[in-house]
């Protein structure tokens, strides 16, 4: 029983982190909230629009594909980040 329980509290903290944290910038939603935008996205909008986590992998997997001597300023400045595994850029 303790490790059925277990598995559900680890299920539980897990779904609350996804929920409630932007998995890019790490904000959390009561962070988020207590800015107290009036005109700008919800929390949820944030983390599932904004911060689309699929759009970065996207992105990244553009630049494996693309001759790197065809990169514009932002590509050559976010491959160099990722090539030196510098995460400073999200």
């Amino acid at each position: 029983m303790d490790t059925f329980s277990e598995l559900r509290h680890e299920a539980h903290e897990r779904h609350d982190v996804l929920t409630n944290s932007c998995f890019v910038c790490g904000i959390t939603r009561a962070a988020y909230e207590d800015l107290g935008l009036q005109h700008g996205p919800t929390f949820d909008q944030h983390r599932d629009e904004v911060h689309n986590v699929w759009n970065y992998v996207y992105f990244y997997l553009y630049l494996q594909r693309k001759d790197p001597t065809e990169y514009n300023g932002v590509e050559s400045y976010v491959s160099t980040m990722l090539r030196e595994k510098n995460l400073g850029l999200f």
